[in-house]
């Protein structure tokens, strides 16, 4: 059971992301383009928004062509609750809430729908 959340920007050429989410495994691999790149005390955040608050999931910054592929990514077991993916530029020790508006927005599908 895979569920694919494409994350969009909010410029129409800004960067991309698909995250892969194996739900019965609770792990996703994330596909990232286009990403600027960031200061070595900076990285980027993806975020679940789970029963409306925001819970960190990953760091990662991108190569120098603009693209990360981020792998065994910890995500639950179950899309109850979880309505969206987003991304946001946060210091490299990490963040326990978003320190900015995400970037990147995706909907995490409804129960038994696909993308």
């Amino acid at each position: 059971n895979v569920v694919l959340v494409n994350l969009n920007p909010a410029q129409p050429a800004g960067p991309g992301m698909q995250v892969f989410w194996n739900v019965r495994e609770g792990k996703a691999v994330v596909n990232a383009y286009g990403l600027a790149p960031v200061a070595s005390d900076r990285a980027y955040m993806l975020w679940m928004i789970r029963d409306g608050k925001p819970v960190p999931l990953k760091l990662f910054t991108p190569g120098d062509d603009g693209r990360a592929i981020v792998a065994a990514v910890e995500l639950p077991t179950t899309t109850s609750g979880i309505t969206l993916l987003a991304v946001t530029e946060e210091s490299s020790a990490g963040a326990t809430a978003p320190t900015m508006t995400p970037f990147l927005v995706g909907e995490v599908p409804a129960k038994g729908a696909t993308q």
